[in-house]
């Protein structure tokens, strides 16, 4: 039975389509098209003709257009993992004590790519369960099982962020305990979502929405390890009438800010009908980390 959360794999008309987010207008769930299973090999889809299968839906309760797919004609979609794979789940379910039914396999291994040559991408659900996990990505970092990408590893995973300079990419994932590598050979992402299942209808309507060119100062990682990442931040010669902001982001490479992190670029600011708080958002646009600062 699928959750309908983030980084879920649905099949649907012969595709792998990925959920997006935690809300969804009624009868539909938002995500975007991935791969072609019905293709032989099955394989990436390619940009252009992902776009031409895309419906999109103009949903006023967060005030965007967006991807979206019947809930009635999908099914989760899920592989058994191969060997290594496998282990390392297993190595997490077992030092973590979660179920088998808390995390998923996602990416490109759920079409047959080898794991030497693929990131194993794996999806853990649960408000009880992202902070165990996480806690034994560090255990697993410290005692070496597991090592950071490393310039190598970097370098692979900067090809899908050109928007961003090599440096600035390096600064913002070079510590991140999300990506790395298991026995120094198979490179994994992690997300680590702290839901059980998504929402059918509006639970947050945006009352209000804007772009502006901002630099912005994290003061305070909420959560910084989950998706969506969730810091408290401080707008620098803000255009607002307020300058303390929430930072929410659905991207891994805005995962595990630290305090003192600056950040420029168009964000999207938003206004939620359940509080009076700004929520600013670096996911629609080339945000870039400038550094850090006391």
């Amino acid at each position: 039975m699928p959750r309908f959360l983030e980084g879920e794999p649905l099949l649907y008309n012969g595709w792998i389509w990925i959920v997006k987010g935690i809300q969804h207008p009624d009868e539909y769930v938002i995500a975007y098209p991935r791969y072609c299973i019905e293709c032989v090999p099955p394989r990436k889809l390619f940009r252009m003709e992902a776009l031409r299968k895309i419906k999109n839906y103009r949903w006023d309760c967060i005030g965007l257009e967006l991807p979206v797919i019947p809930k009635k004609d999908v099914k989760l979609f899920a592989i058994k993992p191969r060997d290594k794979v496998m282990e390392f789940m297993e190595l997490i379910i077992d030092l973590s004590g979660i179920d088998y039914d808390d995390v998923l396999l996602t990416g490109s291994l759920l079409i047959g790519y080898d794991p030497i040559y693929s990131d194993i991408d794996l999806v853990f659900y649960g408000e009880n369960i992202v902070d165990r996990v996480y806690d034994i990505l560090r255990y697993l970092r410290e005692s070496g099982v597991t090592s950071s990408l490393g310039p190598s590893g970097l370098l692979i995973e900067y090809d899908k962020h050109r928007d961003l300079s090599l440096d600035q990419y390096f600064m913002l994932r070079k510590d991140s305990l999300l990506q790395g590598y298991y026995m120094k050979k198979y490179r994994y992402t992690i997300r680590l979502v702290p839901y059980d299942r998504g929402y059918s209808g509006c639970i947050d309507r945006v009352a209000w929405s804007d772009y502006k060119d901002l630099t912005i100062k994290v003061i305070e990682p909420i959560k910084p390890y989950t998706t969506p990442a969730l810091y408290k931040v401080k707008i620098i010669d803000s255009p607002l009438d307020n300058d303390i902001a929430y930072m929410v982001s659905f991207r891994i490479r805005y995962t595990e800010l630290c305090t003192g992190a600056l950040l420029h670029g168009v964000f999207r600011i938003e206004k939620h009908v359940k509080d009076e708080n700004y929520y600013i958002i670096p996911d629609h646009s080339s945000v870039k980390i400038l550094g850090y600062t006391p």
